[in-house]
């Protein structure tokens, strides 16, 4: 159960970066209407995998919840901050420069 909850809360954080990276784009261009799609595309993935989790009853591995985590800890402490930031502290900067 505990891997379950892990894993979910860690497709949650890659789900919502890559949706909210996608909306934080306003530059045009077919480079960035691809970069927006890919955003959607693994924003979505991780959307599907939460489902999969939670409604196949399969046993989790850790390799996945590993995998999840890692992903999710390397968009977290990403230098330029979370795309998300700015809906949760309103714009501010959170004391972070």
């Amino acid at each position: 159960m505990l891997l379950l909850i892990v894993s979910v809360l860690s497709l949650l954080v890659i789900a919502l970066t890559m949706l909210f990276s996608a909306a934080d784009l306003t530059l045009k261009g077919l480079r960035w209407n691809v970069r927006r799609i890919g955003f959607v595309l693994a924003g979505g993935g991780a959307i599907w995998l939460m489902g999969v989790e939670l409604a196949s009853g399969l046993p989790i591995t850790l390799y996945r919840v590993c995998l999840h985590v890692g992903i999710a800890l390397v968009l977290m402490t990403n230098p330029f901050q979370l795309p998300w930031h700015k809906w949760l502290w309103k714009g501010s900067n959170g004391g972070v420069a």
